[in-house]
């Protein structure tokens, strides 16, 4: 369900499938295609002469015709254009070459009549994204061409796709300004009466409606105009790219439905097979359906490793469980299939969730589509609770069986349909960062203090740092920890380390011996020492000054949640030392919510503190009072303070009283 994104719009119709041959075709335009003339040459004229997208979409089938021409300005430019690159998804559609000329002169050169053609790749692109995509490339490097030549290149890409259900989806970007175009369309149509939804998802942007031949069409003059600025902590739905979408199905409720058969499990875990053996082992082992539950995941994510198959038509269907379990790998469609058969062979409800990884919250605003997610997932009910169920994630355990992938915005698939579901954020179950410190001070408090450290890593974090580390030597390891130590506290001299791995637990354990840099400040007479490691992380750099922005909302980050505890030893039992702010806190600030504990007591201070996000959205009315709070609540945090009766360096003298 990961989509190969191609810089070309021919990648925006990768859904779209059909039997098709693996090497180019050479064919003339379609009759249907409106041939764009060449502007006249003009002092200034931009290098990208002609950008001209035209798009049919009929009885259940895409064509996508692309016609560029490029101006050869310079050196550079020509060795840019020299090479060219065109992919396409050879089961699901044609690559056709229509034109590759070179114009010089006002005298055209025919490349394909002089026996120039492309050479088509069968190399996977990306495999190291562990993607199995089929995408063939078809190169050419061209001959002949010189500086003050034009290139021009006319092609079509084909396409149909039997799991959309006979609907047709697509679209086309439509580049902005400030980018330069001598002539630029982007041109759509289909049959009068029969016309699928579209829209240009970029504000402002309007196209010609028109009609010919019994086709009814848009035309969007290129470039469109410049998206408007929108704050970078806007929320996904105001992020909304310069493209224009297409799509036949009538509603999300179809999309559902048309979707549904592909994640239908009956029958598919066999009596006396691998997979039957699973789940029975499962059910012997705890009676407890949330514990089956993340038994099941757990399956599906430490044992079958990550790999997307997309040949055919596996952008969208997906392999069977068995082939999955046999093979050990698979995508997020095989994935859920799987978890969903395992979980269903136990009796446990669930479904499977269309979803997008990075744009969940713009899918709100989108024309229904399956072209609108990336990713699916599952979403099982325990005891009326609904749990959400990554089999491509890593590291969940019991304790983050609630946790909640950051999507927004989610499809149920079902027979009978379903609208888009918001997907509810809430608090992770354990922090993916836990770190543990204890300092000794007690020589003089404005010494460079040594350190003993214990960092704990959960879940996909754990998972992150054991595939770096298992490749590294005892040097590289030990760095690695050090780095890692160091992005938490600060500049140290790292001694010391050591990992150890918990499986069962989904969790690695670092720890450090280190000089950590003098943690005092000085303070008119006083020095001061601040007990707010987490707090002191926090800012509030929100713009809402510009008119257009004053009623976006700011999206805080997205579920994590961190601990850290700090004990901290001070010279002579504390002597002159206090403890100033407020060391209790428990509330929530600019979206985070922090638990705070602090202490003083036998010359030790301890502070015990809890950071969580959850994703949600403040108000913009809410900003400056967001501001405030946390300006309240620094001024208050937890601080030591030491008088001049504390010991400092200078009254050592060269002693060392704590040994």
């Amino acid at each position: 369900m990961r989509h190969v994104m191609a810089a070309a719009v021919a990648a925006l119709l990768a859904s779209t499938a059909a039997v098709a041959g693996t090497e180019p075709l050479y064919q003339p335009a379609p009759a249907w295609v409106q041939a764009a003339a060449l502007p006249a040459p003009a002092p200034g004229q931009p290098p990208l002469v002609v950008f001209d997208n035209q798009q049919r979409y009929e009885n259940g089938r895409s064509w996508a015709y692309s016609d560029i021409v490029r101006r050869i300005q310079n050196a550079e430019e020509l060795g840019k254009q020299t090479s060219l690159t065109l992919p396409w998804v050879p089961d699901k559609g044609d690559l056709i070459i229509h034109r590759l000329e070179i114009i010089r002169a006002g005298q055209t050169i025919d490349l394909v009549a002089k026996g120039q053609k492309f050479t088509v790749l069968r190399r996977e692109a990306n495999l190291e994204q562990q993607m199995v995509t089929g995408v063939l490339t078809a190169t050419l490097d061209v001959e002949g061409l010189q500086v003050g030549d034009m290139l021009r290149l006319s092609y079509s890409v084909t396409g149909a796709d039997k799991a959309l259900g006979g609907n047709v989806q697509g679209g086309a970007v439509l580049p902005p300004l400030p980018a330069r175009i001598g002539f630029g369309r982007a041109l759509l149509s289909w049959p009068v009466g029969k016309a699928p939804k579209y829209q240009a998802l970029q504000p402002g942007i309007t196209g010609a409606i028109s009609s010919k031949g019994g086709y009814e069409q848009v035309a969007f003059t290129l470039p469109v105009a410049k998206p408007a600025d929108i704050p970078p902590n806007a929320p996904g739905r105001f992020k909304r790219p310069p493209i224009v979408e297409v799509s036949s199905f009538a509603s999300w409720a179809d999309v559902a439905s048309v979707m549904a058969p592909l994640y239908d499990t009956k029958g598919l875990i066999k009596p006396g097979s691998a997979l039957k053996a699973e789940t029975a082992a499962i059910m012997a082992a705890t009676s407890d359906p949330l514990q089956r539950t993340q038994r099941a995941l757990q399956l599906v994510q430490d044992k079958v490793r990550y790999l997307a198959v997309q040949l055919n038509g596996g952008n969208y269907v997906p392999q069977s469980p068995e082939q999955t379990w046999a093979a050990r790998y698979g995508d997020c469609k095989a994935k859920t299939l799987l978890l969903l058969a395992l979980l269903h062979d136990m009796g446990i409800e669930a479904e499977a969730v269309l979803a997008h990884i990075d744009q969940g919250d713009l899918v709100s605003v989108r024309l229904p589509s399956a072209l609108a997610f990336n990713h699916v997932l599952v979403r099982a009910s325990i005891n009326g609770e609904s749990l959400w169920l990554d089999g491509t994630s890593s590291g969940d355990r019991l304790p983050d069986i609630r946790d909640t992938p950051p999507f927004f915005n989610v499809l149920p698939l079902r027979a009978a349909g379903a609208s888009l579901m918001p997907l509810p954020m809430r608090p992770n179950g354990r922090p993916s960062l836990d770190l543990d410190v204890a300092i000794d001070e007690s020589a003089a408090f404005n010494l460079d203090p040594v350190a003993d450290v214990k960092l704990v890593l959960t879940g996909r974090a754990a998972v992150q740092y054991n595939a770096i580390a298992g490749r590294l030597g005892p040097k590289e390891s030990h760095d690695l920890i050090a780095n890692l130590v160091s992005r938490q506290l600060g500049a140290a001299n790292v001694g010391k380390t050591a990992a150890s791995v918990d499986p069962e637990a989904g969790t690695v354990t670092l720890t450090a011996s280190a000089v950590l840099n003098e943690q005092w400040e000085e303070d008119g007479q006083r020095h001061t020492r601040t007990l707010d490691p987490l707090l002191a992380r926090l800012d509030w750099r929100v713009d809402r000054g510009r008119p257009a922005w004053a009623q976006i909302p700011v999206l805080t980050d997205l579920p994590n949640a961190m601990a850290y505890r700090l004990r901290v030893t001070l010279p002579d039992g504390g002597r002159g030392i206090t403890l100033a702010g407020t060391p209790a806190f428990d509330g929530t600030i600019r979206g985070e919510h922090l638990v705070r504990t602090a202490a003083l007591a036998g010359g030790v201070a301890t502070m015990a503190e809890r950071m969580d996000s959850s994703g949600i959205e403040i108000p913009a009315s809410a900003i400056a009072a967001e501001r405030d709070r946390l300006a309240k609540a620094k001024a208050s945090a937890p601080r030591l303070i030491a008088s001049r009766a504390a010991r400092g360096y200078w009254d050592l003298n060269g002693s060392d009283p704590a040994g």
